[in-house]
Order: C-alpha cells, then structure tokens, then sequence
C-alpha cells in the first residue's frame, strides 16, 4: 500500500477542513473498507463539488478521483469526489464520528475563531439547510 504525503501542517483546522467536516456530515461520509480509507462526498451540485475538491487540495495537497454512482431511491446517476487516504482519515475522525445518528458539531468547530465557525455552518447549511416560504418572510431550517 502506498502512503501519500500530506500537506505540512494539515492537523490545523482550517476554514477549508471546516467545510470538509460539515460536507462531510451533510451528504458525505468516511469509511473503511477493509484497507480502504474512504472520503467520499456525493451531490448533483457540480459547483459544491469542485468546492469540496478545492478543499481537499488545500487541506491536505492530495488530489481525490471523481465519479458517477447510481441514486439507490431512483438509480439516476449523482457525482461524486472521492479521497483514498488512511491519513486524511484519520485525520478527519479526530474531529467527529459521521455517521448520522452520532454526530455531534466537533468541540474544536465551537471553540474556533468566527471565520471557522461561519465556513462550517455554511457548508453544513448548503448541504441540509432549506428556506420554507411562511407568509410574507420565511423560516431557514436545518
């Protein structure tokens, strides 16, 4: 198995791994397959997608692989980006558990500076937040 190096300093939580971890818990996951260490954020927003690359590249220099998986409700293919990587995993699983009956906002989300805390709700809010119209203004919800 190859190791991949990561980029100097990637254990700093930075706004971009900020937005990795809030995708990540949106409609992403992190898993192990055996000796496979799996990043994988799946959504039809194209636009997020090359954001959560983008993140990637700067939170740990590695370049994830891109494609297509079929909607297990619908079978219409959604894309994905996905990262290999035993570091960056467990790098990721310091901050929270992702599955979605465990998670809770990571302590060191809380305890950051606003600029991270802002990145981090509005990456979890893109994947999961909506605006319902309620009259003449509306409820943002979560």
């Amino acid at each position: 198995m190859r190791i991949k190096k990561l980029k100097d300093g990637f254990g700093k939580l930075t706004a971009s791994k900020a937005r990795l971890i809030a995708h990540l818990i949106g409609d992403g996951c992190v898993y192990k397959c055996r000796t496979d260490y799996n990043i994988k954020f799946e959504v039809k927003d194209l636009d997020l997608l090359q954001d959560f690359e983008k993140d990637l590249l700067a939170a740990y220099r590695l370049k994830p692989t891109n494609g297509l998986n079929p909607s297990g409700k619908t079978g219409v293919l959604i894309p994905y980006v996905r990262l290999r990587s035993k570091k960056a995993f467990e790098d990721l699983k310091t901050y929270c558990e992702f599955d979605s009956r465990h998670w809770t906002v990571p302590i060191q989300i809380k305890n950051s500076n606003p600029r991270i805390k802002r990145e981090f709700l509005r990456a979890l809010f893109d994947d999961e937040g909506s605006v319902i119209p309620y009259g003449k203004s509306a409820i943002i919800r979560l």
